[in-house]
């Protein structure tokens, strides 16, 4: 294994073109003034028209006065229950209500709403606009037909296990599942298939392949019904039928001044959980569009069969709306099955082919949910009430992005109380997809849902403090949070548990009215943008989710854009990234801290370099081709009008780490010093010439033989276990060497007590040294690790502290596992996940670092240490800062 990532030449020169702004832009990474504002117009029962709009910062406008509630969830009793109780059970929590200040509700069915009486619908409105409530409508689990189709997880539901005759598998709701059993040295062939035998949540099916194959794997393919509390509805199915059902639901309904919105008219699960993200639908309704979306795009079955690289030619396109590939994310095999008779079709390619099958299927599948979300929006609107409607935002999903003048007006997002990393994570994303719509969004925090167990105990769950509470808020609102709706006011006695009852708690209800009252009268708040810049989630090089380094509550974003990475190690990290009008901008950062930086252009003074605030970098120009820029802390963002961008030192640092590791080599006869002395030669010749890129390339891949022969750190990957019954390995470009072992499940470990994974290293002498691990944070949602050594004892982690900033997103961050020591020579690490945590094993494993105990070890998320020992590592890092640029 490479010290790090090879590079491709072709690759990095691509990356490294941006293209030309007309004039200077505003903040570098911050998309364009949307325009015009989204609007309508609410005439209630009674009174007179009301105006709003949705203004540049996500505020909703009402009636040209800006409205920004805090409140939260009410659970009303009595719209599925008729008793005198449950009536009487509703006046007196909104009456609890009144008397704190509490104004703001989101009216949140325990039910579908649909299932209500028009009766009871009524008498619940009419009290509050009598009592002066502002509210939104939810409408509860729809009754929506429940998701069923393929869970296509080869990562997940592959059994490698030649020794085994019999292979098993634990699955979710699933009915039904298709078997495969291939040679994996023989181009993935299918040796066998079949259906397997389902026993409850146990499916089974033989694993023998055949005589002249020794190490037969075999695939499930489950078929799952996906309980729509949780998953995405068949909205292909049941959408005519639902919005026939709401229409009459609301024929007769007189809406009064107190209405402000609707939420999630298809239910917070329309906008595809990540869950639901590899199930390919099978209902009629899904087929007959798919089928229709192909006919429409390709025209024939030759061009379909073509585009997916299939072996053969398939001309029914009927036929072909109905396969299902059993490969996804570069894992599986390249073959497209049918499931109505069992043939399966090669995709030719390999396990990461060139079909283009699921870049059909998820241009269509996310088109078709916008289209729906839309079009109940707009109906709405248009035929009960012109309010906005408000769709939530599934984490990372980056579905609601909106494109169009009408349909859905705003972004909900669910985050959790006192967790800001999480809420940076989770709602940083939801910001993107409001921000880059081509019109402002009203932008709500939507539930906002109760202190985990963790933080507080069942009986005391809730804030600790008023001052809890406002440091919520105020994180929330630094990420453009318009409107705050806590969960819960009369919660169901099933969720007491996890969520509280604010009606139980009047001090919290005081502090909730604070609150409310600080927020709406900042006379800032309803213009206030955040500052923000953003990367590709998809490309990040680097950067992480939260604020930016060494800025002034700068936030850095995901954003679902095009880009590429730029990583030149050990000196600088990076990005492109496509921008909303065609733009490219590069992001550039230092890893060695301030410096001045040289680049060599065509056109230096075409250059423009801004901080991610979008204030601009005085740069210096020398010559005819040069221009200095310095470097701080924070990244920095260039506009380059086409030109490639190379850091000259990205080159010259490798030049110098290879002389360094060259000299330590020859001192100690390592064979591969005479090709790297040659390639040092080399590299005189080539920056002579000014070819910086050849350096770079040319010195890394020495570097690469040398450092794992002289550093005195041992750097893992999570997914180069030598032994491990971890089932998928992830593929993520912000992970170490981009990807991860990754471990949820809810099935038992076959043929072993535990999951665990091993790893071996060599260590070069004797002495004390600590075992650290980038894995998923401990928590009450992560799987308690035991680690060893060899084969010695287990032991705890050292401690639960984590030792850096979490990273990919917060999901994971460095921690020491603890000291141990070791004499020189091959050991064996292993890690143990010992059991599962609320019926799930839950661990992943991104990199491991072993470092000495006289070179200290710093984590910076997927970066690794330069391969030098600490006196070493100090003079090199501080000859290069004296270097003249």
């Amino acid at each position: 294994m490479s010290y790090m990532r090879t590079i491709s030449l072709a690759a990095v020169c691509m990356a490294l073109s941006s293209f030309s702004f007309a004039a200077p832009a505003p903040p570098p990474s911050s998309p364009p003034a949307a325009v015009p504002p989204r609007s309508g117009t609410y005439t209630p029962a009674a009174g007179t028209a009301i105006p709003w709009r949705i203004n540049r910062a996500g505020t909703l406008i009402w009636n040209d006065l800006p409205w920004l509630p805090t409140g939260g969830y009410f659970t009303p009793q009595s719209l599925f229950n008729s008793s005198a109780q449950a009536w009487q059970a509703d006046q007196n929590a909104l009456n609890t209500l009144l008397k704190a200040g509490i104004r703001d509700l989101v009216i949140w069915p325990s039910h579908a709403l649909t299932l209500a009486s028009q009766q009871a619908l009524q008498r619940l409105l009419d009290l509050l606009n009598s009592q002066g409530f502002h509210y939104g409508i939810a409408f509860g689990q729809t009754p929506l037909p429940p998701l069923s189709g393929f869970l296509v997880h080869p990562s997940i539901y592959r059994f490698d296990n030649p020794n085994v005759t019999v292979a098993h598998w634990q699955v979710d709701n699933s009915d039904a599942a298709a078997w495969f059993t291939f040679d994996p040295k023989n181009n993935s062939r299918i040796l066998q298939d079949g259906m397997a035998q389902m026993d409850g949540s146990t499916a089974s099916a033989p694993n023998t392949g055949s005589p002249d194959v020794s190490h037969p794997i075999t695939l499930l393919l489950p078929h799952v019904v996906l309980p729509p509390a949780q998953h995405l509805p068949d909205v292909w199915s049941g959408f005519d039928s639902y919005r026939d059902a709401l229409l009459q639901l609301f024929a007769k309904i007189k809406f009064g001044p107190g209405l402000r919105f609707f939420l999630d008219p298809l239910g917070p699960s329309a906008s595809l959980p990540a869950s639901d993200d590899l199930v390919v639908p099978d209902s009629l309704m899904f087929h007959l569009e798919w089928q229709q979306y192909l006919q429409q795009k390709y025209g024939s079955g030759r061009q379909i069969s073509s585009h997916w690289v299939l072996s053969d030619t398939i001309k029914d396109i009927g036929l072909l709306s109905r396969l299902v590939p059993l490969w996804s994310r570069g894992r599986g095999i390249p073959y497209l099955y049918d499931p109505s008779t069992g043939k399966t079709w090669q995709v030719l390619g390999g396990t990461s082919p060139g079909s283009g099958w699921w870049a059909d299927f998820y241009t269509w599948r996310n088109k078709t949910l916008r289209a729906s979300l839309n079009s109940m929006a707009n109906l709405l609107k248009k035929r009960v009430a012109d309010v906005p409607v408000v769709c939530t935002e599934q984490p990372n999903s980056f579905l609601l992005t909106q494109r169009h003048p009408d349909g859905y007006d705003g972004i909900a997002v669910q985050t959790t109380a006192m967790q800001p990393w999480r809420t940076a994570r989770v709602t940083g994303a939801a910001y993107a997809s409001a921000a880059w719509s081509s019109q402002p969004l009203w932008f709500i925090a939507s539930p906002i849902q109760g202190v985990p167990a963790e933080s507080s105990s069942s009986a005391s769950i809730g804030y600790p403090s008023l001052s809890a509470l406002d440091q919520d808020i105020t994180d929330m609102r630094r990420i453009g949070l318009k409107a705050f709706f806590f969960d819960g006011f009369q919660t169901p006695a099933s969720q007491l548990q996890t969520t509280p009852d604010w009606l139980q708690k009047p001090d919290q209800l005081a502090w909730l009215n604070i609150a409310h009252h600080d927020f709406d009268s900042d006379s800032l708040a309803a213009t206030l943008l955040p500052r923000v810049f953003y990367y590709p989630v998809n490309a990040p090089g680097g950067a992480q989710i939260g604020i930016t380094p060494s800025t002034a509550g700068v936030y850095w974003l995901p954003s679902d854009t095009s880009g590429s990475s730029l990583n030149f190690w050990p000196s600088f990290n990076g990005y492109t990234i496509q921008m909303p009008d065609d733009s490219s901008r590069t992001v550039l950062w230092s890893l060695f801290g301030p410096r001045t930086v040289r680049f060599e252009l065509a056109k230096p003074r075409l250059l423009q370099v801004f901080t991610p605030g979008g204030n601009p970098v005085p740069v210096k120009y020398e010559g005819k081709n040069d221009v200095l820029v310095p470097f701080g802390t924070e990244p920095l963002v260039f506009q380059t009008s086409g030109q490639t961008l190379f850091p000259v030192q990205a080159a010259t640092d490798v030049q110098q780490l290879l002389i360094l590791l060259l000299n330590e080599s020859r001192g100690k006869k390592i064979p591969v010093a005479a090709f790297a002395g040659m390639q040092a030669d080399q590299d005189i010749r080539l920056l002579k010439e000014h070819d910086y890129l050849g350096v770079y390339a040319g010195a890394m891949h020495q570097v690469n033989l040398l450092a794992p022969l002289l550093s005195p750190y041992r750097w893992i990957e999570g997914e180069d276990s030598v032994g491990s019954n971890f089932p998928n390995i992830v593929q993520n470009p912000a992970a170490s060497n981009g990807a991860y072992l990754h471990l949820d499940t809810i099935q038992q470990p076959a043929l072993a007590s535990a999951y665990a994974a091993r790893y071996v290293f060599d260590l070069p002498s004797s002495g004390s040294y600590t075992i650290w691990v980038a894995g998923t944070p401990p928590g009450s949602g992560t799987s308690p690790l035991g680690w060893y050594i060899d084969h010695n004892p287990e032991n705890d982690p050292l401690h639960s502290q984590l030792y850096s900033a979490r990273y990919l997103d917060s999901y994971f961050a460095w921690y020491p596992l603890g000291t141990v020591n070791m004499k020189a020579g091959p050991h064996a690490l292993t890690l143990h996940v010992r059991k599962p945590v609320n019926g799930r094993y839950r661990f992943s494993i991104d990199a491991i670092a072993i470092s000495p105990q006289n070179t200290p070890f710093v984590p910076d998320a997927a970066v690794r240490p330069l391969p030098l020992d600490n006196r070493l590592a100090v003079a090199f890092t501080t000859a290069l800062l004296k270097q003249k640029p």
